[in-house]
């Protein structure tokens, strides 16, 4: 199964289990992203939207994520990325001094 295979299936059994708590989980996702809360804090509040039963669908959704996203960087690499850089930046020298 490919990665964005398993991260829809991953995406769909959180959203299976948390049906109408999830879009407090997606928002409290957000709020981790950006930078909001810490991921400590996002853990233990996305916590108690499961049951000791469905926890594992949440840290099986990460995982799907983590692993998604480590494939994406990986692909890249440094060959595209110093692609997109200018192929000579254009630095001016500072005015001489007039004094």
């Amino acid at each position: 199964m490919s990665l964005n295979a398993n991260l829809n299936v991953c995406r769909r059994r959180v959203q299976n289990v948390l049906k109408d708590k999830m879009k407090r989980y997606l928002a409290l996702m957000g709020s981790w992203f950006r930078g909001k809360m810490s991921k400590e804090e996002f853990d233990s509040e996305a916590r108690l939207l499961f049951t000791d039963n469905t926890v594992r669908v949440h840290n099986e959704f990460l995982l799907a994520m983590l692993n998604r996203c480590q494939s994406i960087s990986t692909t890249l690499g440094s060959r595209d990325l110093n692609s997109r850089l200018p192929a000579k930046l254009d630095i001016k020298s500072p005015p001489p001094n007039s004094s």
